[in-house]
């Protein structure tokens, strides 16, 4: 299978609660799963579609993260999922920790699966340090 896509997932300033335990409610699996994009004309629109290849990144600098890749098992609305689990209340913890928990939530409730991959990293600041990253995901 060909890599389609690689998509990042980045939420703009917008904060987040993780649901209770880490689990999906089966409505809002439901719900999501149907993949229809929001009705609003603002904010993202990340529909990923059944059998895409993809990577979710978050943070910048020392707080940058990212997983994959993954394959989607189903069609999913992303931004839908991000805006039924964040109250505009959340505070900007709430943001950060789930952006670090997405992968783990969406494995955990069966939208992608994770792909067998070798991770390298060359270096930075302009000298090689090649080494192979491990996942921890």
């Amino acid at each position: 299978m060909g890599v389609r896509a690689c998509g990042h997932f980045c939420a703009f300033h917008r904060d987040i609660t993780i649901p209770r335990h880490g689990h999906f409610s089966d409505d809002l699996v439901r719900f999501l799963s149907r993949a229809k994009p929001p009705e609003k004309p603002q904010g993202i629109v990340m529909i990923v579609k059944a059998g895409e290849v993809i990577c979710v990144a978050s943070g910048v600098f020392e707080q940058f993260d990212r997983a994959g890749p993954f394959v989607a098992t189903q069609d999913f609305d992303l931004d839908l999922l991000v805006e039924k689990l964040m109250p505009p209340t959340t505070e900007r913890g709430g943001i950060s920790r789930l952006m670090r928990d997405m992968p783990s939530l969406l494995l955990e409730q069966g939208f992608i699966t994770k792909m067998p991959c070798k991770r390298i990293y060359l270096g930075a600041w302009g000298e090689f340090e090649i080494s192979e990253e491990i996942d921890d995901i």
